[in-house]
Protein backbone atom coordinates (compact mmCIF):
# COMPACT_ATOMS: atom_id res chain seq x y z
CA UNK A 1 0.00 0.00 0.00
CA UNK A 2 1.34 3.40 -0.92
CA UNK A 3 2.03 6.01 1.73
CA UNK A 4 -0.08 9.05 0.77
CA UNK A 5 -0.60 12.36 2.50
CA UNK A 6 -3.90 14.07 1.71
CA UNK A 7 -3.49 17.83 1.44
CA UNK A 8 -5.65 20.80 0.60
CA UNK A 9 -3.81 23.04 -1.83
CA UNK A 10 -5.40 26.16 -3.29
CA UNK A 11 -8.85 24.96 -2.26
CA UNK A 12 -8.54 21.53 -3.87
CA UNK A 13 -7.67 18.16 -2.36
CA UNK A 14 -4.68 16.22 -3.58
CA UNK A 15 -2.69 13.15 -2.54
CA UNK A 16 1.08 13.22 -2.33
CA UNK A 17 3.39 10.27 -1.92
CA UNK A 18 6.52 11.78 -0.39
CA UNK A 19 8.50 8.55 -0.80
CA UNK A 20 7.95 8.61 -4.57
CA UNK A 21 7.77 12.43 -4.65
CA UNK A 22 4.63 12.20 -6.79
CA UNK A 23 1.32 14.07 -6.60
CA UNK A 24 -1.81 12.11 -7.51
CA UNK A 25 -4.88 14.15 -8.41
CA UNK A 26 -7.91 12.77 -10.24
CA UNK A 27 -6.65 10.79 -13.20
CA UNK A 28 -3.15 12.24 -13.41
CA UNK A 29 0.12 12.18 -11.54
CA UNK A 30 2.90 14.72 -11.57
CA UNK A 31 6.35 14.71 -10.01
CA UNK A 32 6.76 16.81 -6.88
CA UNK A 33 9.84 18.97 -6.52
CA UNK A 34 10.74 19.97 -3.03
CA UNK A 35 13.71 21.98 -1.96
CA UNK A 36 15.00 20.53 1.27
CA UNK A 37 15.98 23.16 3.77
CA UNK A 38 18.79 22.05 6.01
CA UNK A 39 19.98 24.86 8.20
CA UNK A 40 21.93 23.08 10.86
CA UNK A 41 22.30 25.10 14.00
CA UNK A 42 25.86 25.64 15.24
CA UNK A 43 27.13 22.68 17.26
CA UNK A 44 27.65 25.00 20.25
CA UNK A 45 23.89 25.57 20.54
CA UNK A 46 21.64 23.63 22.90
CA UNK A 47 18.49 23.57 20.77
CA UNK A 48 16.51 21.15 22.93
CA UNK A 49 16.46 23.56 25.87
CA UNK A 50 16.07 26.70 23.79
CA UNK A 51 12.80 28.59 23.98
CA UNK A 52 13.50 31.06 21.18
CA UNK A 53 16.46 33.16 22.21
CA UNK A 54 19.03 33.35 24.95
CA UNK A 55 22.36 34.92 25.84
CA UNK A 56 25.30 32.66 26.65
CA UNK A 57 28.25 34.33 28.39
CA UNK A 58 31.59 32.97 27.20
CA UNK A 59 34.13 32.31 29.92
CA UNK A 60 37.35 34.27 29.49
CA UNK A 61 39.29 30.99 29.39
CA UNK A 62 37.22 29.29 26.67
CA UNK A 63 38.47 28.62 23.15
CA UNK A 64 35.49 30.45 21.63
CA UNK A 65 36.17 33.54 23.77
CA UNK A 66 39.72 33.74 22.41
CA UNK A 67 38.52 33.15 18.83
CA UNK A 68 36.07 36.06 19.08
CA UNK A 69 38.67 38.27 20.76
CA UNK A 70 41.14 37.50 17.95
CA UNK A 71 38.51 38.34 15.30
CA UNK A 72 37.81 41.59 17.14
CA UNK A 73 41.49 42.52 17.27
CA UNK A 74 41.98 41.48 13.63
CA UNK A 75 39.15 43.89 12.69
CA UNK A 76 41.54 46.75 13.40
CA UNK A 77 40.35 47.14 17.00
CA UNK A 78 43.51 46.09 18.83
CA UNK A 79 44.62 48.90 21.12
CA UNK A 80 41.42 50.90 20.57
CA UNK A 81 39.65 49.64 23.68
CA UNK A 82 40.59 49.66 27.34
CA UNK A 83 38.50 46.79 28.65
CA UNK A 84 36.40 43.88 27.41
CA UNK A 85 33.54 43.60 29.87
CA UNK A 86 32.13 40.36 28.50
CA UNK A 87 31.62 38.39 25.30
CA UNK A 88 28.31 36.64 24.79
CA UNK A 89 27.04 34.20 22.21
CA UNK A 90 23.44 34.79 21.17
CA UNK A 91 21.05 31.95 20.37
CA UNK A 92 17.98 33.01 18.41
CA UNK A 93 16.53 30.26 16.25
CA UNK A 94 14.27 32.57 14.25
CA UNK A 95 17.00 35.03 13.27
CA UNK A 96 19.47 32.22 12.60
CA UNK A 97 17.10 30.49 10.17
CA UNK A 98 16.47 33.76 8.33
CA UNK A 99 20.19 34.51 8.29
CA UNK A 100 21.00 31.02 6.97
CA UNK A 101 18.47 31.32 4.16
CA UNK A 102 19.88 34.71 3.08
CA UNK A 103 23.48 33.49 3.41
CA UNK A 104 22.79 30.44 1.24
CA UNK A 105 21.03 32.59 -1.36
CA UNK A 106 24.00 34.99 -1.53
CA UNK A 107 26.46 32.11 -1.81
CA UNK A 108 24.49 30.69 -4.71
CA UNK A 109 23.79 34.01 -6.42
CA UNK A 110 27.37 35.27 -6.26
CA UNK A 111 29.12 31.89 -6.32
CA UNK A 112 31.04 33.01 -3.25
CA UNK A 113 31.53 30.89 -0.15
CA UNK A 114 33.36 33.68 1.67
CA UNK A 115 30.48 36.16 1.78
CA UNK A 116 30.21 36.21 5.59
CA UNK A 117 31.68 38.98 7.69
CA UNK A 118 31.72 39.66 11.42
CA UNK A 119 30.19 42.74 12.97
CA UNK A 120 31.21 44.00 16.39
CA UNK A 121 29.56 46.78 18.29
CA UNK A 122 28.98 47.95 21.81
CA UNK A 123 25.65 48.96 23.26
CA UNK A 124 23.75 49.40 26.48
CA UNK A 125 22.50 46.29 28.23
CA UNK A 126 18.82 47.16 27.65
CA UNK A 127 19.51 47.49 23.92
CA UNK A 128 20.97 43.98 23.76
CA UNK A 129 17.66 42.30 24.58
CA UNK A 130 15.85 44.43 21.99
CA UNK A 131 18.38 43.40 19.34
CA UNK A 132 18.15 39.73 20.31
CA UNK A 133 14.35 39.61 20.35
CA UNK A 134 13.40 42.18 17.72
CA UNK A 135 16.50 42.17 15.47
CA UNK A 136 18.58 45.19 14.52
CA UNK A 137 16.85 48.53 14.23
CA UNK A 138 18.34 51.52 12.41
CA UNK A 139 16.88 53.74 15.13
CA UNK A 140 19.78 52.61 17.33
CA UNK A 141 22.28 54.09 14.87
CA UNK A 142 23.91 57.19 16.27
CA UNK A 143 23.33 56.00 19.82
CA UNK A 144 25.73 53.05 19.74
CA UNK A 145 27.34 53.51 16.35
CA UNK A 146 27.28 55.52 13.17
CA UNK A 147 25.85 54.88 9.74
Amino acid sequence: MRNYSRLEIYGGLTNINFEEMTEYKSDRSVPVRRKLINHAFPNTWDIENNNGSKRIPLTSTSKQYFQVLKQFDDANMKGKYTQIIRIERIHNERWFLQYSAHRDEFKQRFNDNSCERSLFHGCRDVTINSIINENFNRAYAGVNGRL
